[in-house]
C-alpha cells in the first residue's frame, strides 16, 4: 500500500491521478484484499493531514483540488465510519467538494446503508473490480481502432511553422539544402584547381 499512499500524499501528482489511487483503496477492501480499517485510519490521517495545511493554500489552489476533495469524500461514505463522519460534513460545510458529483443526500444515504451494504453493491459493480485483462479492459479505446484516420486534418497549417505534411517537409527541405552545399562545395572546389 505504500506506493499508493504516496501517490496520494503528493501535492505536485495531477488531481484525477490522486482520486484514482484513493479509489484504488477502496477497490481494495472490496475485493477484500485489505482490511477496512486499515483505509479508515489512512483517511482519517488524510483528511487531518488535508485540513491542517488548508490554510496555508490560497483559494486558487483549493480550487484545484476539487476532484481530490470529492473522491475522498466519496470514498470515505462509502466505508461509512462515524470515525470520519466529522471530517466529511466539515468538506460539505467548507464547500470543499463538488456538488455536481456527490452531495449531502447522498452522503446520508450511504450513511443509512451502512458499509456493508455499500460494499456488497461494489462487489457488484465492473468499476470496483481488478483487472484481469488489460486488452479487454482497454481494447476499446479510440487510439486502439484499427479505423481510426492516419493523417488527422487539421487547421495548423495557416500558422507559421506548421504544415500539413509536417515532418516529410521539414525532411525535404534539409534534403534540399544538404544537396545544394555540397554541389556548392564540388563547384568551390574545381574553382580553386
Amino acid at each position: 500500500m505504500e506506493p499508493i499512499k504516496q501517490l496520494i500524499e503528493k501535492q505536485e501528482v495531477d488531481q484525477f491521478t490522486r482520486s484514482a489511487a484513493i479509489r484504488t483503496l477502496v477497490i481494495l477492501v472490496v475485493q477484500e484484499i485489505i482490511p477496512l480499517e486499515e483505509v479508515i485510519e489512512y483517511f482519517e490521517k488524510l483528511f487531518l493531514t488535508v485540513f491542517a495545511t488548508k490554510d496555508s493554500k490560497t483559494d486558487l489552489e483549493w480550487e484545484g483540488e476539487y476532484v481530490f476533495w470529492t473522491e475522498l469524500v466519496i470514498n470515505s461514505s462509502i466505508l461509512c465510519p462515524e470515525e470520519l463522519k466529522e471530517y466529511i460534513e466539515r468538506a460539505f460545510d467548507e464547500d470543499l467538494i463538488e456538488p455536481f458529483f456527490f452531495g449531502r443526500d447522498e452522503f446520508n444515504d450511504n450513511l443509512q446503508a451502512g458499509s456493508e451494504a455499500n460494499l456488497n453493491e461494489l462487489r457488484e459493480d465492473e468499476r470496483y473490480s481488478l483487472i484481469k485483462d488489460t486488452i479487454s479492459e482497454i481494447g476499446y479505446w479510440a487510439c486502439f481502432e484499427e479505423n481510426q484516420p492516419k493523417n488527422l486534418n487539421n487547421n495548423l497549417t495557416g500558422i507559421e511553422g506548421f504544415s500539413r505534411s509536417g515532418k516529410k517537409t521539414s525532411k525535404s527541405k534539409a534534403k534540399k539544402k544538404k544537396k545544394m552545399q555540397k554541389e556548392s562545395r564540388r563547384k568551390n572546389r574545381g574553382k580553386k584547381k
